[in-house]
């Protein structure tokens, strides 16, 4: 299988997704940054990271705040921020979302040696570098 063919697959599988949950492809994406935030993001960090305007971003959080995706809350220490966290919920329907994709990649790591799991990972860092 060719790397073509498994990034066409993981696209599709995320469309698959979009789809399923009624969202736009940029609102998953931001639900994927904020699901390695476990503090969460200001919403300008958020943007930011999304290249998104001030107002696209408002509207983003707008749509997944009504799915109940994301809570906004006031920072702590800066009340002119806003902090913005995945909800229970939504990491509940990522978690069974992914859970078919998540068995199957670790079923095929188990299935590896120690070097062969450091070769691999080796390559998908040097394939997933920005350029």
């Amino acid at each position: 299988m060719s790397l073509r063919a498994i990034s066409i697959g993981s696209f599709l599988f995320q469309l698959g997704i979009v789809r399923r949950l009624r969202l736009h492809p940029t609102d998953l994406h931001a639900v994927y940054a904020l699901s390695r935030a476990p503090a969460g993001l200001s919403a300008g960090d958020l943007g930011a990271h999304l290249g998104l305007t001030t107002g696209s971003t408002t509207a983003l959080l707008d749509r997944l705040a009504g799915r109940r995706f994301v809570a906004r809350t006031t920072d702590a220490t800066d009340r002119r921020r806003v902090v913005v966290s995945l909800t229970e919920q939504a990491r509940t329907t990522l978690a069974e979302e992914y859970a078919d994709i998540d068995v199957r990649v670790v079923d095929a790591i188990g299935a590896l040696s120690d070097a062969e799991r450091d070769v691999v990972a080796r390559f998908l860092q040097a394939v997933a570098e920005p350029r």
